[in-house]
């Protein structure tokens, strides 16, 4: 799974198929990120080595999570994961407290919750809009939602 969220944008959780490999974040970067933004911000992964940032003109900064850095300013800039980080953290607590275990083969439908939720959180007719599309949902059968 993958996390992008923009500084006070919108969160988009990914599901990355495994084995996830520098190309496979490339691809996912280059699909749902802005080419209009000029930092690309990550921990320390060794799946960080994409070249996506060329493509979208932009910077690539990392936090060493390792050194126990966890937010460093470079001018005025805060290079911190502490955004997306709070969101996986957001979507765990979820799945522990609300749904208790989450299949693969669902997961693309709670990561699809999960980010409307976080993206509404502040939306102050987030009932109404949950009843609107609800009302608009195809509808699921059991037999079909279990099926393999």
């Amino acid at each position: 799974m993958i996390g992008i969220r923009g500084r006070g944008g919108h969160l988009h959780f990914i599901k990355a198929n495994a084995p996830l490999d520098p190309a496979a974040v490339d691809d996912i970067i280059a699909r749902n990120v802005d080419k209009t933004g000029d930092v690309i911000i990550t921990d320390e992964s060794k799946l960080d080595h994409f070249t996506t940032t060329a493509q979208h003109n932009a910077q690539h900064k990392s936090g060493n999570h390792r050194a126990e850095e966890y937010v460093r300013y470079e001018g005025k800039m805060c290079v911190t994961t502490n955004v997306i980080e709070s969101a996986f953290s957001l979507f765990k607590r979820g799945v522990v407290g609300a749904c208790h275990q989450v299949s693969v083969k669902h997961l693309p439908a709670y990561l699809e919750e999960m980010t409307w939720r976080f993206n509404n959180r502040k939306n102050q007719f987030l009932f109404r809009d949950t009843l609107q599309r609800l009302l608009a949902s195809e509808n699921l059968e059991y037999k079909e939602l279990t099926a393999a």
